[in-house]
């Protein structure tokens, strides 16, 4: 015997809770794929395996909780078409998506810490990025508040190549304040450059490596 299914009265606080949830996957999700604000935690969300992922799951709940809050005869229709249209967008949108980041995107190392601010609010981190195949070595300046942690929007300094080696050392890489960094150039002086602390954005990019 079928067991009956629970009052309308009871599924909708159920399908309103199931909505709101994917509401808010969906809502990270994008946030996490936009990231305007470069908030270091939602960095694993501009992976396109990962969005995808976040974005099919949100249709999906967002599915459910219409299915808990449509009429018994009609909720086996409601979830089929619900799981075909999710199945659609996550071929049609995440396989594209994943071969232009696979093929075409660029691809950051893990990031190395450089230096410290005296404070501790703040640091600066060396990763390579890969493009196409040609590599160049930039420096960001993080501020360090756990979850809220961001990334400055464009870089404090770049090269060609990783130019740090014994000639450069990395240490060479410091702050001389809270908001202000030496930075080193090759065969030249170090070059003092500041950051607005609000927005992280440094005052010009300094270029590590003359002529490359």
């Amino acid at each position: 015997m079928a067991t009956p299914s629970p009052p309308r009265s009871r599924r909708w606080p159920l399908a309103l809770t199931v909505a709101l949830l994917g509401a808010v996957t969906l809502a990270v999700a994008v946030t996490g794929m936009t990231n305007p604000w470069r908030y270091i935690a939602l960095y694993p969300l501009e992976s396109p395996a990962v969005a995808t992922v976040a974005l099919v799951t949100g249709v999906v709940l967002l599915g459910v909780a219409l299915v808990l809050a449509t009429a018994r005869l009609a909720r086996g229709a409601v979830f089929g078409w619900i799981l075909g249209l999710s199945a659609l967008a996550a071929v049609c949108f995440g396989v594209p998506w994943f071969a232009a980041e696979r093929f075409f995107g660029a691809h950051a190392s893990q990031p190395i810490q450089m230096a410290t601010s005296p404070d501790g609010a703040f640091e600066v981190v060396k990763s390579t990025v890969d493009s196409f195949g040609n590599q160049q070595t930039v420096l960001h300046v993080r501020s360090r508040v756990g979850w809220l942690s961001r990334e400055s929007p464009t870089p404090i300094a770049e090269c060609g190549h990783d130019p740090f080696g014994s000639a450069l050392p990395p240490e060479s890489v410091r702050f001389t304040s809270r908001n202000t960094v030496a930075i080193p150039v090759e065969g030249e002086l170090t070059v003092v450059i500041s950051f607005d602390v609000d927005t992280l954005r440094p005052s010009q990019v300094v270029q590590m490596c003359r002529g490359s």
